[in-house]
């Protein structure tokens, strides 16, 4: 849910290794696209029965990996299949963004001619092996609890090795597409006092600013302090 109430959801493009990039791009369809349902009357309360509508925000997505708010900006996590995780971000009243899958994975051209109007990623993690690199994203909440140290930071992570990082939101605004060097890995702050932290399923915060992360073994983690 989103700072206006309304529900947004991202789709991915159903086969982001299509060379043709499938339905992505394709206005027709909507998978690879970021979508928020308008209202409708409900037909149960005597209205007529109406289709569901839906705003189409962007296009160009490969696999999203989740959706969060910044105040009125979102932001994106989608997966190309080969060279970048990233980061993508867009106001709330933008509509008709193209985050540029196929054409585009992260700030490099993948194929077909120069596409005009594809928007940057705000951020951009390569895949591989190393701290600061990812075989498959997990986005988190920009975190606005009590903890001081994490306080308008994004936080995401590396689903299937538990690496932690965190961006301050505020640095995703405009400029170049960020990279390693921007984010700062945040493992020994997120260290269990039991257990380990090795596939994160989810990051979560509740209402009352409570912050957990999921992991995929069958532990959920409360994080309850700053780093001693």
């Amino acid at each position: 849910f989103g700072p206006d109430k309304r529900i947004y959801y991202a789709t991915g493009s159903g086969n982001a290794r299509d060379a043709t990039g499938g339905p992505a791009q394709d206005d027709a369809s909507l998978f690879g696209k970021l979508l928020r349902p308008r209202p409708v009357d409900d037909p149960y309360a005597g209205a007529a029965p109406a289709a569901t509508k839906y705003d189409v925000l962007g296009k160009g997505l490969a696999q999203p990996v989740g959706v969060t708010f910044h105040g009125n900006q979102i932001l994106i996590g989608d997966q190309g299949p080969d060279i970048f995780g990233e980061i993508n971000q867009l106001g709330v009243n933008d509509l008709g963004v193209n985050f540029g899958w196929p054409y585009r994975e992260g700030d490099t051209h993948r194929r077909g001619s120069v596409v005009a109007g594809l928007i940057d990623p705000a951020l951009q993690i390569a895949y591989g092996l190393g701290l600061k690199e990812a075989v498959q994203l997990t986005l988190g909440p920009v975190y606005d609890g009590p903890i001081a140290s994490l306080r308008g930071n994004l936080i995401f992570g590396d689903r299937f090795r538990g690496h932690i990082w965190t961006i301050a939101a505020s640095e995703l605004t405009g400029g170049p597409v960020r990279g390693a060097s921007a984010y700062a890995l945040r493992d020994e702050d997120f260290k269990p006092d039991a257990g380990d932290i090795d596939f994160i399923t989810a990051f979560v915060t509740s209402s009352a600013g409570r912050f957990y992360i999921v992991d995929g073994d069958g532990e959920v983690y409360e994080v309850l302090s700053e780093a001693k």
